[in-house]
Order: structure tokens, then sequence, then C-alpha cells
């Protein structure tokens, strides 16, 4: 099966990151798939994610907002 992982980067491709998200809204966006993954299991995901250079992120207040604005 696809890790969360697999499925955030599905999401990036199909344009979900055009805009900044937050972690609860990635969950969210994740559910419109039918896909089921936990705030950790999503925040577990990013932090890969992002040393290489699959997602980007940036500071919002106390928390990170994640976007992806490379050409694919």
């Amino acid at each position: 099966g696809q890790s969360c992982r697999d499925r955030i980067k599905i999401l990036r491709d199909e344009g979900f990151f055009d805009a900044k998200r937050s972690g609860p809204e990635i969950v969210k966006g994740l559910e419109k798939k039918g896909w089921t993954h936990n705030n950790n299991q999503v925040q577990a995901s990013l932090s890969s994610m992002f040393p290489a250079g699959e997602i980007q992120r940036m500071k919002d207040g106390g928390s990170f907002k994640y976007y992806y604005d490379r050409v694919k």
C-alpha cells in the first residue's frame, strides 16, 4: 500500500500545496481522498520530506505551513 508520505506527494502533484497548508489542513486533504492519517503521521512524513526537497515550509506563528511552488 501507499505510505502517508506517498499520499502527501499525490496531493502535492495535484496542486494541493499551491496554497500554504497547516498540518490539520493536510490531514483533512488526505481524508477527502479517503485516506486516514493522524497529525503525528503527517508531521513525521513532512519532517522527512522537507530536507529531501519534496515539500517546502515556512514558519507561521508557532507552527509551520507547508507548500510547494517548484516546477514539477
